[in-house]
């Protein structure tokens, strides 16, 4: 049943708002993987969410308890090899576990079988920045061989939508565990965004979103309220909007970009844009549209490196180093303040971004976006 279903790409960034409707999702991703069940398991790493997974109707909530409990720490080892290999690829099992006899003798191999019928399966790492580590896997009915090279082939069409499902998912997810609420609630995120229609009809935006199209940034809303961009990249990002509006309505199979904006008075935004859906209606049932995420590199209340050194093993200079490129100062700035000379600041903001997997200072701001979804508490005011 392999091949590229417009429909389902669709489907899977409808979980970004809605984690329930993965359980549907990955019974249809098992489907076309010819498997028996599938699942999600997304491990965090110094935010507040909680290690969450999701499974298709086979591989239940009950069953993924069960399995934590008794026969998880038996294939760490098959984790640990996945994050050694290529992301979004998946990893026949006895490339994981070695010999047919040992993965046969593996306490979780038993454990599918036993429980949920199944034998052979295969899995592999959604993102690869390290700010949380996050799985997916396909299970295959006992009876039947590994995995096939055109199965692996088919995955990869649809892998990348789901890494970014994942990573646009938990900022929503944090809105709900705090709010009940998601999309409703979008003034408590410290980022701007904005929910656009086609290429240029913004239906939503929320506070700080507000404050960056007013404001002296290469983007803003023209007289007729639609939204504009200025800069090289203007035609691209565009571009970019109007796909991923066209992939949550099953006629794309964007995945999602990011853009640097700067315009000539030295305004910079970081401008995600990923696809998204709201089957259920929270603001507008049957939503499909782009949702375009604005991080202004200027606003320190936007980002925290907290988290950061535990994750990446930074030294204490390095976070100190890494809090002050926060702040927006200069590498002679830094020096100035730190006491250290030029070339050390240099050698250690060198360090740091190679540390994090970062190329530059921009990838380290979006990197602690990830890290620490920018979301106000509950006690918090507004600003």
């Amino acid at each position: 049943m392999g091949g590229l279903s417009h429909s389902l790409i669709s489907k899977i960034y409808d979980t970004a708002i809605d984690s329930e409707i993965w359980t549907e999702t990955l019974e249809q991703l098992s489907l076309v993987l010819n498997g028996r069940h599938s699942g999600i398991i997304v491990v965090e790493g110094s935010s507040n969410l909680p290690d969450i997974s999701f499974g298709s109707s086979k591989w239940t909530a009950e069953i993924r308890a069960r399995f934590a409990a008794e026969a998880a720490e038996f294939e760490q080892h098959a984790f640990q090899e996945l994050l050694n290999r290529e992301p979004r690829r998946l990893v026949k099992d006895l490339d994981c576990f070695g010999t047919l006899e040992e993965f046969t003798n593996n306490p979780a191999t038993k454990f599918n079988e036993r429980h949920v019928g199944t034998f052979h399966r295969a899995a592999c790492r959604l993102n690869d920045h390290g700010a949380w580590n996050d799985f997916f896997a396909v299970q295959y009915e006992i009876g039947r061989g590994p995995v096939t090279d055109a199965e692996i082939e088919t995955s990869t069409i649809y892998l990348p939508h789901v890494a970014k499902a994942v990573e646009l998912s938990r900022p929503f997810l944090m809105l709900k565990a705090m709010y009940r609420a998601a999309l409703s609630v979008l003034d408590k995120l410290k980022i701007g965004v904005l929910i656009v229609e086609g290429t240029d009809k913004v239906i939503v935006k929320n506070q700080e979103a507000a404050r960056l199209l007013e404001g002296p940034a290469p983007i803003s809303l023209d007289r007729a309220g639609r939204l504009q961009f200025t800069g090289p990249d203007q035609g691209a990002v565009s571009a970019n909007v109007s796909r991923a509006s066209a992939t949550a309505r099953a006629e794309d199979t964007f995945s999602g970009s990011w853009h640097l904006l700067a315009d000539p008075d030295g305004g910079e935004v970081i401008v995600d844009i990923i696809p998204l859906g709201d089957p259920n209606g929270e603001l507008q049932r049957g939503l499909r549209a782009a949702a375009v995420i604005l991080t202004d590199p200027k606003n320190r209340a936007s980002i925290s490196e907290t988290g950061m050194g535990e994750v990446y093993g930074l030294t204490k200079a390095e976070m100190e180093i890494v809090s002050h490129i926060f702040d927006g100062m200069a590498t002679e700035h830094i020096a100035e303040t730190r006491g250290t000379s030029v070339q050390t600041t240099r050698g250690q903001i060198k360090s740091a971004l190679r540390k994090t997997g970062s190329g530059t200072r921009v990838d380290l701001v979006r990197l602690a976006t990830k890290l620490n979804p920018p979301v106000m508490r509950i006690s918090e005011p507004k600003p």
